[in-house]
């Protein structure tokens, strides 16, 4: 029986170890990131069967099966004309029935195993030419005959953009790898809507700007000169793309340069690319959060601290290797258990001053509890989390603490005091 686009279809899936496993969601990812849920269901025994909407429409879904949501998920492809049934474990996931999703799959196992075989030919320093010419022959064909195999397939969108580069001739490593680069984008098109709302371009775009970097040893600040020299090339491709995606990818390509600490990468890609379109799209509330976390990231000049009741500003201190901001509250418990530790260990390293910044509702207890802290510098400033020093330096929780340098430029954040303790190689 021929099965019609609208019909209700039945997404059915096995997961090991059962135990592990309750419940699973189903989203259908857009273009510019946004995730709609579409249907939910628990699991079983490890095992799962969930109808989807006839209304569902064709494209990427998610399902999730744990927490964190962004970390616990796959993808697959849902044409509207069939049903799709999967088993899935640490290991890795398979289709048993569905064919959009078996014959991607295979293509993508296939390639990759061809694509390392090269790479290890040319990691070998191999002279075996015939060796070779199989490995590129066989390219050619699995490229093919995937590309035949899935006409009128969503998924031949993906194996037509990740047409891999193939040399043409027995060519050495180096070429190989400045060939691969000079024809990324040969067959990959970023406008193509089915693309877009998979994960599958981010990592095509990713992998161009952080891992396409030339055959020879590179300082960290030369290879985050290449990659600032990739966006350049990368927002080129983009430049006639959809600017709803482009905001969407150009701010998870910041959040990566950022994660990475690359500082430098971080603001080409923000002051050049991602401000503009964001602004373009009414979006000022992401230029505010990004110049928000710009102005607290590691490597940025600490905003000064301006103290209440002639306390102690961070302005006013110098004449130390190290600062450490101590943000808590002299009503917290855990606050009041950490701090005595932090002054017992901490006060006799010559090199550090210790600002202890109090987020306070009452005076009194702050004056009663700070007395304690001989060594510490004292700042108040009363609002608790809602105070203006706490909005400054967006305190959810206390204690929350910045080491600074000399110069109080942010060296790290440690979230627990064992980190500041590791910071300073204190046991």
């Amino acid at each position: 029986m021929v099965q019609t686009l609208n019909a209700q279809h039945n997404l059915t899936g096995t997961f090991s170890p059962a135990k592990n496993y309750k419940w699973v969601l189903v989203y259908h990812q857009k273009p510019n990131g946004q995730l709609n849920f579409v249907a939910e269901g628990g699991i079983s025994n490890g095992k799962t069967e969930i109808s989807l909407p006839k209304e569902a429409p064709k494209g990427t879904y998610r399902v999730v099966y744990g927490l964190p949501e962004d970390k616990n998920y796959f993808e697959i492809l849902y044409s509207g004309e069939e049903n799709i049934s999967f088993s899935f474990s640490p290991q890795g996931l398979t289709f048993i029935q569905s064919e959009e999703n078996k014959i991607i799959s295979g293509y993508f196992s296939e390639i990759y195993t061809l694509e390392n075989k090269l790479i290890n030919f040319y990691r070998s320093r191999s002279t075996d030419v015939s060796q070779l010419d199989a490995i590129i022959r066989s390219l050619k064909e699995v490229q093919a005959t995937y590309e035949k195999k899935s006409d009128g397939l969503m998924a031949k969108h993906f194996i037509k953009a990740n047409h891999p580069y193939i040399p043409t001739t027995n060519e050495n490593a180096v070429t190989y790898i400045i060939n691969s680069k000079d024809h990324y984008f040969d067959h990959l098109d970023s406008n193509n809507k089915v693309l877009q709302g998979s994960n599958f371009l981010n990592d095509k775009l990713f992998n161009y700007v952080f891992t396409s970097l030339p055959p020879k040893r590179l300082s960290a600040v030369e290879v985050e000169k290449v990659m600032q020299e990739n966006v350049t090339v990368l927002m080129k491709h983009l430049s006639n793309g959809d600017e709803s995606f482009k905001l969407y990818f150009l701010y998870a390509l910041w959040k990566k340069a950022s994660d990475n600490k690359m500082n430098s990468l971080a603001d080409i890609i923000y002051n050049e690319h991602l401000k503009s379109v964001a602004v373009s799209q009414d979006k000022t509330s992401l230029i505010k959060v990004i110049d928000k976390y710009n102005t607290l990231r590691v490597g940025a000049t600490a905003p000064d601290i301006v103290g209440e009741e002639n306390s102690k500003n961070l302005s006013d201190l110098s004449e130390s290797d190290y600062y450490l901001l101590v943000f808590w509250n002299s009503q917290c418990p855990h606050c009041l258990e950490q701090l005595p530790i932090l002054h017992e260990k901490l006060t006799t390293l010559s090199q550090l001053k210790v600002l202890a910044i109090g987020l306070e509702s009452d005076l009194e207890s702050w004056k009663k509890e700070s007395a304690q802290f001989n060594g510490f510098s004292h700042s108040v400033s009363m609002g608790e989390l809602i105070s203006k020093v706490s909005i400054t330096y967006e305190i959810k929780q206390t204690p929350t603490y910045y080491i600074l340098d000399a110069e109080k430029k942010i060296l790290a954040k440690p979230l627990t005091t064992e980190e500041v303790f590791e910071f300073f190689k204190i046991k």
